[in-house]
């Protein structure tokens, strides 16, 4: 995708569940200009656990690249291939966590956010099979978070669009 001077893409869509015997590739790359705003946020579910999926066998390749007036200033991948369930078991990895959400915010105030975002978060602190963490960097904010629980990354991330977005989560999350 391309941004327009001035235009502001918020990427908020339902989460993406991987089920067993998967094989999704992805590419989502963003060019944009030091003026504009970018929100994306991506929750994946490691495969159909309310149908009581926890072997997940596949492949989930995930790249992002975001460019800012041509400098890159955000680049992630992952890699998982085989018996994910047992990769994302890990401690290294995903230490169990059924879900994992990614949130990154690139707007020239992005770093006013992260207080409001932080604030918006508190009320998650400690909960039990959740961990995450906000950072901000010259124009950038980054969210991690990891989850037994696919409905607990819901709650995060309902929770951080407003401070982010500066309004509310998409109507269709309320289907």
């Amino acid at each position: 995708m391309t941004l327009a001077p001035g235009a502001s893409l918020h990427w908020l869509p339902q989460d993406t569940i991987l089920f067993n015997r998967a094989r999704l590739k992805r590419r989502f790359t963003v060019d944009m200009t030091g003026d504009g705003e970018l929100l994306l946020a991506e929750t994946i579910v490691f495969g159909r656990t309310a149908h009581g999926e926890n072997e997940i066998h596949g492949t989930f390749r995930d790249d992002w690249r975001i460019r800012r007036d041509g400098r890159l200033v955000f680049a992630d991948a992952v890699r998982l291939d085989g018996a994910i369930s047992t990769i994302i078991d890990e401690p290294a990895v995903a230490g169990g966590a059924a879900a994992a959400t990614t949130i990154v915010l690139v707007a020239p105030d992005a770093g006013d956010r992260l207080a409001p975002l932080r604030a918006a978060l508190a009320h998650l602190e400690g909960r039990a099979g959740l961990a995450f963490g906000a950072s901000a960097w010259d124009g950038r904010l980054l969210v991690r978070a990891l989850a037994r629980r696919s409905a607990d990354l819901r709650g995060l991330v309902e929770a951080a669009i407003p401070p982010l977005a500066r309004s509310t989560p998409p109507r269709v999350w309320n289907c």
